[in-house]
């Protein structure tokens, strides 16, 4: 919302009210799918099976939300002064601003969107989804195969989530100081088999849709509402299809990836920058 612009803001505070309204009805229906079962309802309904996923999803939230009544509370209070901190500080931070560099010429940005500190969180972030959730999954893979032979114990878990470390940093992190209980202190181990490895495929499918979109903006706009509104119903490779790529061909893939490396080449000719500029070299 503009932070500008009292009368969308004021309608941005009845849509929170709104919405603090549904929140309990949600957590109703979260527990009445649970109840029922989705692959239950799925056998009944066509329109259930078309929205299996997120159905599922909603019945797993059943699983951890509190009860009704203290659900309505939490819903509650999403509008009062526990989140008068924060309003505020999205409000000011949004009205700084300053001219930044990107992709496609100059634009003025929020103050916050410093070129090179978008591109460290930017890079952070894709370290983590691709990189270290390739460990996770590597390492997942080990724990199943070797379980359908036998026990597993601690040592071994330990050996096997620093090697899957080693084998997915390689000489991009100092293995001294690698982290062998990662698999005890990561829950999603026990949520859901392989949970770790949607992050990985959303980040790079995005990537890729990413570089079509530079490729051929005026197509690629004419397809991404219809495209999008079917997310969660077809296939991966169907997605793929209507934006004219084969998810199953590694160039999709290495193109991806190529959108990493430029904002890498990036960050390290900025940050070259930065450090041989008159002011770094005074502050030194």
């Amino acid at each position: 919302t503009d932070s500008f612009n009292e009368k969308a803001q004021g309608l941005a505070s009845e849509l929170d009210v709104i919405d603090s309204q549904q929140q309990p009805l949600v957590a109703r229906l979260a527990e009445w799918v649970s109840s029922l079962g989705v692959d239950a309802l799925a056998a009944v309904s066509t329109e259930v099976a078309e929205h299996r996923g997120p159905l599922a999803i909603l019945a797993v939230r059943a699983e951890h939300q509190m009860a009704e009544a203290e659900e309505g509370l939490y819903a509650e209070l999403t509008t009062t002064a526990s989140t008068a901190w924060e309003r505020l500080h999205s409000d000011v931070t949004s009205q700084l601003t300053e001219v930044v560099e990107v992709p496609g010429g100059a634009q003025t940005l929020p103050m916050a969107a410093d070129r090179l500190a978008l591109l460290d969180v930017n890079l952070v972030g894709a370290l983590q989804t691709v990189v270290d959730i390739r460990s996770r999954l590597s390492f997942e893979t080990e724990v199943f195969a070797r379980r359908q032979r036998r026990t597993i114990g601690v040592s071994e878990f330990n050996e096997m989530m620093l090697s899957a470390q080693a084998d997915a940093y390689g000489d991009g992190l100092d293995q001294s100081t690698a982290h062998p209980h990662m698999w005890v202190v990561k829950p999603h181990y026990y949520s859901a088999q392989f949970y770790n490895w949607p992050y990985t495929y959303g980040l790079l499918f995005g990537l890729g849709l990413f570089a079509k979109y530079r490729e051929d903006p005026e197509r690629f706009r004419q397809s991404y509402d219809d495209v999008l509104s079917r997310a969660g119903m077809n296939t991966a490779e169907e997605l793929g299809a209507a934006f004219g790529f084969d998810v199953c061909d590694e160039s999709f893939w290495t193109a991806s990836v190529d959108v990493l490396r430029d904002h890498i080449d990036q960050y390290m000719a900025l940050a070259a920058d930065v450090l041989a500029s008159p002011e770094s070299a005074s502050d030194a």
